[in-house]
C-alpha cells in the first residue's frame, strides 16, 4: 500500500521531536508523554479497526518559518477499493483532539473509498511548530498547512 511517489512522504520518522531541554528535564513537561507513548496509544486503537491502514508523515515544509512541519497521516484502504474509483475522504479533527477521534467510524466510512485521517500540526503525532500569537495569522498558517498536505 506504500505510496512512494512523493519525496515529502516519510515512513521512518518520529514526531513530535523532543528538544534538548525536554530530553534532559522530562519532569518539567506540562504533560509527561513522548512520541513513543503516542505511537503506542495509536497502535492500541488501530487494533480495533478492521480496515487495513498505513501511517506516514507528510513533510509540508516550513509553514511557520521555523523547522519543517510534518503531518501524521493514516491511510485506511479496504482490499479491493481503488483510490482512483472514488473521491477519498479526508478526516480532520477539531482542536484538542487527534485522529483517534474517528476510530469508531472508520470501518463504515472506508467500505467503498480510501479514508485519510490526519493529525493537525501541534496535535497527536504531528510536528509541534511555533504558531503566531495572532489568531488571524494562525488561521492562515493552518489553512496553508492543510493545503500543502493536500498537494502532496
Amino acid at each position: 500500500m506504500r505510496n512512494t511517489v512523493s519525496p515529502a512522504i516519510e515512513f521512518d520518522t518520529v514526531e513530535p521531536r523532543d528538544n534538548w531541554f525536554q530530553s534532559w528535564f522530562p519532569f518539567l513537561r506540562w504533560i509527561p508523554t513522548s512520541s513513543v507513548k503516542l505511537k503506542q496509544a495509536e497502535e492500541k486503537f488501530i487494533d480495533f479497526i478492521k480496515v487495513p491502514s498505513e501511517g506516514f508523515y507528510v513533510n509540508i515544509g516550513k509553514i511557520t518559518g521555523g523547522d519543517e512541519c510534518k503531518i501524521w497521516t493514516r491511510k485506511f484502504q479496504k482490499p479491493g477499493v481503488k483510490e482512483d474509483d472514488t473521491i477519498p475522504l479526508v478526516m480532520i479533527h477539531g482542536m484538542g483532539a487527534g485522529l483517534a477521534m474517528f476510530a469508531l467510524n472508520i470501518d463504515t466510512l472506508a467500505q467503498d473509498r480510501v479514508v485519510y485521517a490526519i493529525d493537525l500540526p501541534g496535535f497527536g503525532r504531528s510536528s509541534r511548530p511555533v504558531f503566531s500569537s495572532d489568531p488571524e495569522e494562525v488561521e492562515k498558517q493552518y489553512i496553508a498547512s492543510i493545503e500543502e498536505w493536500r498537494k502532496t
